[in-house]
């Protein structure tokens, strides 16, 4: 017997696809464990959820002393400071810290993912990445009791996902023939250099998510009226400190629309190919891959610091993220920005890949588009830690960027890399971002025979 767990992060507690194909279809010798902030109002139907063996943290909350968070804090390896912000709800409120979750809460749920985790036994921690306070504790309290974890990311290929540990690097649990490898490294180069924009279909959502249109406007209006039942009669209160309020979704909104409109005026210019330039990619600032995976790093101050480095012979060119359109830079940002001498600020409709093939290099922070350029043979650095750091050297300082040519790499370790990441990913019939939910049960099913798979390999590693 397998004792898993699975967090359910949701704002309000709706009934999942996902979630139930999940359960549907794992191995009969395994055991779900779902962990829930509270009691879902859809648990009660006791005919569909009876197996699903619910545990809720808010159930083990009580009165701290500071003495006791003060403990909490100690059982794991992050600040609770840290973890206060490590979201999207924090970006726009900090540092009003007064109404983020305060220390109280944190360390209550320590102690409840403590006590779930040790009283039901489990074995396998399942998670994705999300940057949604109670699963992120959650995260770190496996971390530091060493339980096995698996993470669910999205894979560097559309429509894909791949199974990453822990510290979300990947889990490359299969062995693989020489026949294996060859064909993998060409299908993982075929794929990537023939696809103009990767999750194409993605760019449709976003700019209904968005924008301020006569199409987008019902769903608009419903998102309004349901966060605002949500958040002010539904949720607990304690909730309200980890997700948006309905004012700050109005305020959101309205600024992305202004921002993409204004944004032509400072994201204007077109490369210049024959340029020595070396090429960074912008993040949209509520990806997790930033909020949580680089809490420390602010990508707007990088690029200043960045232009301070580069010879003077280099240009550096900032590509925005071609699905939102500018819409998340905040517009003193972009005046900032637009008046750095030797930075280009460029259409976020440039070709990607052009950029990439005519760059002398690639400076990213957890982006795909550092993929892409291993497999066009280009140089790439990194500040985050998406990449090993034999493939793509990590940088720990500035200082590191005025001499990056002694960063060297191993091609053959690249090669490895960008093969076994094929070869691992687990690509999606119908990709849950289109709909917010896993609609397609031989899509979790794929999943779940993965995680299977790759259990055996943590258990080993453990």
């Amino acid at each position: 017997m397998v004792n898993c767990s699975f967090y359910y992060s949701d704002f309000k507690g709706t009934p999942s696809k996902g979630a139930e194909f999940i359960v549907k279809t794992l191995p009969r010798d395994w055991k779900m464990n779902m962990v829930f902030r509270y009691k879902f109002k859809f648990l009660n139907d006791d005919t569909k959820y009876s197996n699903w063996t619910p545990f809720f943290l808010y159930d083990n909350f009580t009165d701290l002393t500071e003495e006791d968070m003060t403990s909490a804090e100690k059982k794991i390896n992050t600040a609770f400071n840290t973890i206060r912000v490590m979201n999207k709800v924090a970006f726009l409120r900090y540092p009003r810290t007064n109404n983020l979750p305060s220390d109280e809460y944190l360390a209550n749920l320590v102690n409840s993912w403590v006590k779930f985790f040790i009283e039901r036994k489990i074995d396998l921690f399942i998670t994705t990445l999300i940057d949604e306070t109670p699963g992120y504790v959650g995260l770190e309290v496996a971390r530091a009791l060493k339980i096995p974890t698996i993470i669910l990311c999205g894979s560097k290929f559309s429509d894909s996902y791949i199974l990453c540990d822990a510290y979300y690097q990947p889990i490359f649990y299969k062995k693989m023939s020489k026949k294996d490898m060859e064909e993998s490294y060409k299908k993982a180069v075929d794929l990537t250099k023939g696809t103009s924009i990767l999750n194409k279909d993605f760019s449709k959502v976003a700019k209904k998510m968005f924008s301020i249109t006569a199409g987008s406007m019902p769903t608009l209006i419903g998102g309004f009226f349901s966060n605002f039942k949500a958040f002010y009669f539904e949720i607990p209160k304690q909730d309200r400190n980890i997700w948006y309020s309905t004012g700050e979704l109005v305020r959101r909104q309205i600024k992305y629309f202004l921002r993409s409109m204004i944004a032509n005026r400072y994201f204007s210019e077109d490369p210049d190919y024959s340029e020595n330039y070396m090429l960074f990619p912008l993040h949209f600032i509520d990806d997790a891959s930033i909020t949580v995976r680089a809490p420390f790093i602010d990508q707007f101050n990088l690029i200043e610091d960045i232009s301070r480095t580069l010879r003077q012979d280099v240009v550096l060119y900032v590509k925005p993220h071609p699905h939102w359109r500018c819409m998340d830079i905040p517009l003193d940002v972009m005046r900032k920005l637009r008046r750095l001498p030797n930075v280009k600020l460029l259409k976020y409709s440039t070709n990607t890949k052009e950029l990439i093939k005519h760059s002398n290099s690639v400076v990213v922070i957890n982006s795909t588009v550092g993929f892409e350029a291993l497999v066009y043979d280009k140089p790439v650095f990194t500040f985050g830690d998406d990449y090993p750091d034999n493939v793509a050297p990590h940088i720990d300082s500035m200082e590191q960027m005025l001499d990056l040519e002694k960063m060297k790499v191993n091609q053959k370790s690249v090669k490895e890399f960008i093969t076994k990441h094929y070869f691992h990913t687990i690509f999606q019939k119908n990709p849950y971002y289109l709909t917010l939910d896993f609609e397609n049960e031989d899509d979790v099913r794929a999943i779940v025979s993965e995680i299977e798979k790759a259990y055996s390999f943590v258990r080993v590693k453990k």
